[in-house]
């Protein structure tokens, strides 16, 4: 027996059984919903970016840190923006299902 087939059925017994073609379509998330839910990962990363530089910059550089936190805080900001922008040129371009595969495979 492969390991595989172990692997599935602890899955199975943890996630419960697969979801039927017809139930997936009940299951999905609008895209209005899903951006809400989703996008709050991406602003919070961004939020407590800037504090965890301090954390590991005050031990190295004492108080001059905290008046990094302003220049950091902008730079996070700016990557920030320039991955929406981005990302929002892949997404107009590549309408169809596939994600980063397809975006990769067509231009790599």
């Amino acid at each position: 027996m492969t390991l595989e087939r172990p692997m599935y059925g602890v899955k199975r017994r943890l996630l419960g059984e697969p979801l039927t073609t017809e139930r997936v379509g009940e299951e999905k998330l609008s895209n209005r919903t899903a951006l809400g839910v989703l996008a709050s990962d991406c602003i919070s990363s961004s939020a407590y970016g800037s504090e965890e530089i301090l954390r590991v910059l005050v031990p190295v550089v004492g108080a001059a840190a905290f008046t990094m936190v302003m220049p950091v805080t902008g730079a996070i900001l700016l990557v920030l923006l320039l991955l929406t922008v981005c990302y929002s040129d892949v997404v107009t371009i590549y309408t169809r299902a596939g994600g980063s595969y397809v975006v990769a495979r067509e231009n790599f």
